[in-house]
């Protein structure tokens, strides 16, 4: 977006005082946004667009992720790095939510009210998260030891933007990769809320600060750490680009990996738990989607060049032995 455009707001701001005035003066009022054919409406709906787009935010990559665990080997396993690993590692399957994962304070659940006045907390809970072995007998998360024991975990979203509340998602463990398998990062924060006697009832994410304080994990907190990491792999990025990088990042990835392993629509809309088609928004054009276009137009441009390279072999073909050296006449000058 060029900077100094006008904004959206602005312009719809403007045009608003215009149409006062006109009604104040007994004239028709220029400006009608209900109206889906009002020329008004129009240009700032398609401002509004133009702004969505300068301000997506942007997937998370390996080397940003790679990052993000050497902060946490860095830390004590108990840590804010620590958990913010936990909860991206198992982002890459789940494609979090942040109220699904985050409270707006460290010190507060987050609950959201129904027109009813019945409260449900936002957050995955302790509860929330059951773990099984490869005979899909539970395990119940004690010591360290029960983390190898683990096969899949399945997670009820208890509260869902979607409305589908009570969805379940069960994901298999990665052996090979237990750093960044979504399971055992899991298992983790819950071996974490029992290590530190912390209630089941209570959300999944929280950690331990430096003056032995049980905590939750905020959005803002999570925020800060992708960007630290983002800076320190990326250390020329813009502040403007900086920005676009926030907790969301985590979803926006999650769906891009998706897109990016060539899986159907209603494969990342069912992984990912979406109803309708706004996981397009999510959508980006990573260096992976460009390799892979390239890839697939490979035969075709190589038929393009087979043909240009075959016709001019032909065209020589026709010519004279006489005619073919005087084709080369002129290569060095007079």
């Amino acid at each position: 977006m060029n900077k100094n455009s006008v904004r959206s707001a602005t312009c719809k701001g403007y045009a608003l005082d215009a149409a006062r005035l006109f009604t104040l003066r007994n004239y028709p009022s220029p400006v009608d946004f209900s109206d889906p054919r009002c020329w008004t409406r129009i240009i700032v709906k398609n401002l509004e667009r133009e702004e969505e787009i300068a301000r997506q935010r942007k997937p998370l990559d390996a080397s940003i992720h790679a990052e993000i665990i050497r902060f946490a080997r860095e830390a004590s396993k108990d840590s804010l790095e620590e958990v913010v690993s936990n909860v991206i590692a198992a982002g890459k399957f789940l494609g979090w939510r942040a109220s699904e994962h985050s409270q707006t304070s460290q010190d507060k659940v987050d609950y959201h009210k129904y027109p009813s006045g019945k409260e449900v907390m936002k957050a995955i809970n302790g509860n929330d998260v059951i773990y099984t072995d490869k005979k899909g007998k539970l395990i119940e998360i004690k010591k360290k030891s029960d983390l190898k024991r683990v096969h899949a975990v399945t997670i009820t979203f208890r509260h869902q933007k979607n409305r589908q509340n009570g969805q379940q998602i069960r994901l298999l463990a990665l052996k090979s990769h237990p750093e960044i398998c979504p399971a055992m990062n899991l298992a983790q924060m819950s071996l974490r809320k029992v290590k530190a006697r912390h209630s089941k009832d209570t959300p999944l994410a929280m950690f331990i600060n430096e003056e032995k304080e049980v905590k939750y994990l905020t959005s803002q907190k999570v925020t800060e750490i992708i960007r630290k990491a983002v800076k320190s792999v990326y250390p020329d990025i813009s502040r403007e680009e900086l920005m676009k990088y926030s907790t969301h990042s985590i979803r926006v990835w999650a769906c891009v990996s998706l897109d990016e392993a060539n899986k159907p629509p209603d494969f990342i809309k069912k992984r990912l738990r979406w109803m309708g088609e706004s996981y397009r928004v999510y959508l980006r054009d990573t260096n992976k989607i460009n390799e892979q276009h390239n890839s697939a137009l490979e035969e075709s441009l190589q038929a393009v060049m087979d043909l240009v390279d075959s016709d001019i072999d032909n065209q020589m073909q026709t010519l004279s032995e006489e005619d073919k050296e005087e084709s080369g006449e002129y290569d060095d000058g007079d």
